[in-house]
């Protein structure tokens, strides 16, 4: 295990989750890891593995629900790469990229929340990091919708947005779509939240990431380090945890609220997050 920090006593906590715990009830989604190469292929049957510098036309879910990302258009298709801290990611050229989630479905109307570590490299217009077609989810790295523009959230309408005091900028955004309950998340603090009258919608296998499912002038010109897709609400531990395993992928684990030190096991994707006084988030 990789550890990078103890609490004040020196002693380290030995509570452990996973994000795959994040659906070992059943629950629907996807988890999409660009750190981990053998879940990326350059072709959309996922055969030809890939390097730095290659398109990637597959990723693979390492959520177990086997939602697999695909591009089978072969200009569409983001590049891999690699940051100066050594972290990989998945970089979109904001004209026609993006990937397609075809198996992910659920006909009854379902609470979403989606976690993203990227960065988005174009404030203008609308830029969409998830689009789910039917009843219309949308959850967008920008958007000019909604006074303030910024990252927004779409359920049937424009529901809440949060303008960003560094737009441009590596973060961990966290969104949660449920009846009466919206919200976003950066970095790990609450930053918008709209509680009214809204109601969930249904998933229906017709998902774009990084892109608009009919408009690839909404698409995302940006990098993508991580995605989690729940069709579930989650706990604040859970998201605390989560946000925590993002950023540490991301490579922006100190600017992350609350959370002080991550024990990470990338052999098992295994991780335990703390806050300053060393207690388990």
């Amino acid at each position: 295990m990789y550890s990078l920090g103890v609490n004040r006593l020196g002693t380290t906590n030995t509570r452990t989750n996973t994000i795959t715990s994040l659906f070992a009830n059943g629950e629907k989604g996807a988890w999409y890891d660009p750190s981990d190469l053998s879940t990326l292929f350059q072709n959309s049957n996922g055969t030809t593995a890939v390097a730095v510098g290659d398109v990637v036309g597959y990723i693979a879910d390492k959520s177990g629900n086997g939602n697999h990302a695909l591009q089978s258009i072969a200009d569409q298709r983001p590049l891999l790469a690699v940051d100066s801290s050594g972290n990989h990611y998945l970089d979109f050229d904001g004209l026609n990229d993006g990937m397609v989630i075809t198996n992910l479905e659920e006909t009854s109307p379902t609470p979403l929340v989606g976690f993203f570590g990227y960065k988005n490299n174009e404030q203008a217009g609308d830029k969409y990091l998830l689009d789910i077609a039917t009843g219309r989810t949308v959850l967008a790295a920008y958007s000019e919708n909604l006074t303030p523009f910024g990252i927004s959230v779409y359920m049937g309408g424009w529901k809440t947005s949060y303008l960003q005091p560094e737009p441009l900028a590596l973060k961990v955004v966290t969104f949660q779509a449920a009846t009466n309950d919206i919200s976003i998340r950066e970095d790990g603090i609450t930053v918008a939240a709209n509680e009214g009258t809204t109601a969930q919608k249904a998933v229906d296998g017709n998902i774009k990431l990084f892109s608009h499912n009919n408009n690839t002038g909404n698409a995302v010109d940006g990098h993508l380090y991580q995605a989690v897709v729940r069709l579930a609400t989650c706990t604040v531990a859970e998201i605390a945890t989560t946000e925590a395993f993002i950023a540490q992928k991301t490579g922006i684990l100190a600017q992350v609220a609350g959370i002080a030190t991550v024990d990470l096991d990338f052999s098992t994707n295994t991780y335990t997050a703390r806050d300053i006084n060393g207690t388990p988030s």
